[in-house]
Parts: structure tokens; C-alpha cells; sequence
């Protein structure tokens, strides 16, 4: 997992008691992610903005397009600086990008700016 993800601190790898109090929450993690099935073939009908680290080694940001496979409309894809663990250095930006973005889906579903197709 650590060479994967690069997510546990030295100071907890370090010391086998905080270790072990971190490892199962890890491995419960790691085990969604590794047999996570969809329930239903479903897609996602509401706007979605997929975030990514560009060193991120699992998933490779070139492979966050793939998110579209389940979306119904476009999607957005931003990547930071960093790994997988990218929004510990990039909480800023990230907070401020998913601020801005919510904000224009937010204006752009208002009713009063939603034309009507009839």
C-alpha cells in the first residue's frame, strides 16, 4: 500500500502501536477500492468534476477522463500538483476550485436561467 499510495506517515510507520491502530481503517479502504462493483448500470445524470494529482501513480491522471464511461453529461477534470495525496499540499486551490465550480452549476441550474425546450 505504501508504495502505491505513499499515505502513511514515517512517524506512524515508525511506531507499531499507532500502526496498528491505522492499518485496518487503511485495509478497509484499500479493499472498497480493490472490489468495488457498481450496483447498477446507472449513470451519474448531474455534473461531475474529477480531481487528480499529475504524479499520482494509481490512478495516472491521463486515466481520469475514463470517469465519462459513467457520467451522462461531460465531465471536468482538474489535476494539482503532487500524488495521490496531492490535496494535502493543494487544499487551497482545491477548496477554491471546488467553490468556483459548484458556484457556476449551481448559477448556471437557477430556474430563472433555465430556458424552456417546449
Amino acid at each position: 500500500m505504501q508504495r502505491l499510495y505513499g499515505g502513511v506517515p514515517d512517524a506512524v510507520r515508525q511506531e507499531p502501536e499507532l500502526l496498528a491502530l491505522f492499518l485496518p481503517g487503511l485495509r478497509a479502504d484499500v479493499e472498497v477500492f480493490e472490489t468495488y462493483a457498481p450496483l447498477s448500470a446507472r449513470r451519474v445524470q448531474c455534473p461531475v468534476r474529477v480531481y487528480g494529482g499529475i504524479d499520482d501513480r494509481r490512478p495516472k491522471p491521463e486515466l481520469l477522463p475514463g470517469w465519462q464511461r459513467l457520467v451522462e453529461q461531460g465531465i471536468s477534470v482538474r489535476t494539482f500538483a503532487g500524488d495521490h495525496f496531492y490535496l494535502n499540499d493543494a487544499r487551497a486551490d482545491l477548496l477554491a476550485d471546488l467553490t468556483a465550480h459548484w458556484d457556476s452549476v449551481a448559477e448556471a441550474s437557477r430556474p430563472d436561467r433555465v430556458s424552456d425546450s417546449s
